[in-house]
């Protein structure tokens, strides 16, 4: 979350978590819930049970193209546009569908 501090005088303004959520990805692809994504300036995304493909320019991914990302991955995501275009889909490898937890800050 380091790149998301804001200069605020002489001290540094650390991002305030915002709001939580549960994320299934299957065979068609998902993106994050626009309001939430609207409403923050970055989240951290952890990537759990199964493989994924990612986007993060508002195209979907396929289950071959993307990002894949694997069970266990994590990783920051902002600024909002980047949170408003993330699209996920399940990878063609995975065994079932994956789980995305997103914590969002503002």
């Amino acid at each position: 979350m380091g790149n998301y501090l804001a200069k605020r005088g002489d001290y540094l303004q650390y991002p305030i978590a915002s709001d939580y959520e549960e994320i299934t990805v299957s065979t068609t692809a998902v993106g994050l819930n626009p309001m939430k994504a609207r409403a923050s300036l970055a989240a951290i995304i952890s990537v759990v049970s199964q493989p994924i493909r990612v986007r993060f320019d508002g195209v979907d991914p396929t289950a071959t193209t993307g990002v894949k990302m694997t069970d266990g991955d994590t990783f920051d995501l902002g600024p909002m546009l980047n949170l408003i275009q993330f699209r996920a889909i399940r990878d063609t490898s995975a065994g079932g569908d994956a789980t995305l937890y997103v914590q969002y800050f503002k």
